[in-house]
């Protein structure tokens, strides 16, 4: 845990039943290959339209999430020939944009390091489903392995308490409003 002028950073363990299952339950041979089949496996696919980069026209392409990659194609029929990827691994993030396009298209964005890339779903739930599925592998390429990195802004901080939970270990309790909107109170342990 570490402390800065604007945030209380720390990294959260997150257990993995997957894994744990495939360790317990399966021969060594067995889980080689689920863990291959797993990274291609198709997560999501359809049509989407995406915006150029220096074009501002849209162009209809077929999307296919497989791992950490988003790439599109002309054909569905054709998928020899790629059009282009995103490499999500440099996702920062995925999100609808606010109001609606033309015939009740939903635009919606995914933000890498290098550019944003804007795109129209044929309606809000699809768009919605896109975004999800895109925010997840976003989330679990950054956060690969058994801890998530947390940053919590010190003006959300509302009361530090000590806490003794352990008798060995020094703990404390921070209660922290989640954010603006909702002010839903979140209770966060640390123990040392």
């Amino acid at each position: 845990m570490y402390i800065t002028t604007r945030h209380i950073c720390f990294y959260a363990y997150l257990p993995r039943k997957d894994v744990w299952t495939l360790l317990v339950l399966k021969p060594p041979k067995q889980i080689c290959a689920d863990i291959l089949r797993c990274q291609n496996v198709v997560l999501k696919s359809g049509y989407l339209a995406k915006r150029g980069k220096s074009n501002v026209k849209y162009n209809r392409y077929w999307f296919i999430l497989k791992g950490d990659v988003l790439s599109y194609y002309t054909d569905p029929s054709d998928l020899y020939f790629l059009n282009g990827n995103i490499d999500l691994r440099y996702g920062v993030q995925a999100s609808l944009v606010e109001g609606k396009g033309k015939e009740g298209t939903v635009t919606f964005f995914v933000a890498t390091d290098e550019r944003k890339y804007y795109f129209k779903a044929d309606s809000a739930a699809s768009a919605k489903e896109w975004v999800k599925a895109l925010q997840k592998v976003i989330f679990r390429s950054h956060n690969e392995g058994d801890s998530v990195k947390i940053s919590i802004p010190v003006e959300n901080v509302i009361e530090v308490e000590e806490s003794p939970v352990l008798e060995f270990a020094d703990t404390f309790k921070l209660k922290v409003v989640d954010n603006d909107d909702t002010y839903a109170i979140d209770e966060v342990i640390e123990i040392f």
